[in-house]
């Protein structure tokens, strides 16, 4: 039970994506990192599922979770690497990327482990 309440306080971390909105007062660029945090909202997706006793199926879901997590990571990596490359993508562009992509890796293990815990 108090593995549970952990994992709920550290959804919350996720309100700290609302700091990313100063961007639109200050223009820093680097306050739109703060978008990132909205990837800890992850952590209410995993909540409830047990992991007291992981067991040998257990482990094949979170390999299999990982695996699509890092095809969607490396996919990430390749575009920000060709946007930041080109003469037309700002600093904006490739920070909104990074933290798009750093949102998505969280949420796709989330969404595919509990997908393949749950079938």
């Amino acid at each position: 039970m108090k593995k549970f309440k952990t994992r709920r306080l550290i959804g919350l971390c996720g309100l700290f994506g609302l700091l990313g909105l100063r961007y639109f007062a200050t223009g820093n660029p680097a306050d739109l990192f703060w978008f990132s945090s909205f990837g800890f909202f992850a952590f209410f997706i995993l909540g409830d599922l047990n992991y007291e006793f992981p067991d040998e199926r257990w482990q094949q879901n979170a390999n299999r979770a990982a695996n699509v997590t890092l095809s969607i990571a490396v996919i990430f990596i390749f575009i920000i690497g060709f946007a930041a490359s080109t003469l037309l993508a700002s600093r904006e562009i490739v920070t909104f990327l990074a933290v798009l992509g750093w949102i998505s890796s969280l949420f796709s293990y989330a969404i595919a482990f509990r997908f393949l815990e749950t079938r």
